[in-house]
């Protein structure tokens, strides 16, 4: 559930709407989000207080004219940095990348949400978690 509530945190501030309470739905029928390749990798935890270029490919199947799929950072407790890319309806890929300081954390969580056009919520989301190691 917590990972459901973050996607529609996350697209309706991505979208500039106001979050409202509501149930989160999947993009339209038929489409999906994956993370293809995510550097660094997750293999390694992340020390706390270095700076961070994170690159992630996106492999998406959108059923719908166009979207959005953003790149979210997040800790226990808030959002660490974000950022977004509209896209074209059908199967594509993309890249997203953001530069940010590793919070002193226990863990990282990655999210990348795709909602289709004018969708204020979503429930369709890839996730990766990184551990964070104290310097």
């Amino acid at each position: 559930m917590r990972t459901a509530c973050t996607a529609f945190l996350l697209l309706a501030l991505l979208v500039g709407c106001e979050a409202r309470r509501a149930n989160p739905s999947p993009a339209p029928a038929g489409s999906f989000v994956s993370i293809a390749g995510i550097s660094p990798t997750t293999d390694e935890p992340l020390l706390a207080g270095e700076k961070v270029q994170l690159n992630v490919k996106v492999a998406y199947q959108l059923n719908a004219k166009s979207g959005t799929v953003a790149l979210v950072v997040q800790d226990a407790s808030s959002i660490v940095a974000m950022t977004q890319t509209t896209i074209s309806g059908g199967t594509g890929n993309a890249n997203l990348s953001l530069e940010f300081i590793v919070p002193n954390a226990a863990k990282l969580e990655v999210f990348v949400p795709l909602g289709g056009k004018d969708q204020e919520s979503t429930s369709t989301v890839a996730i990766r978690t990184y551990k964070v190691a104290v310097k």
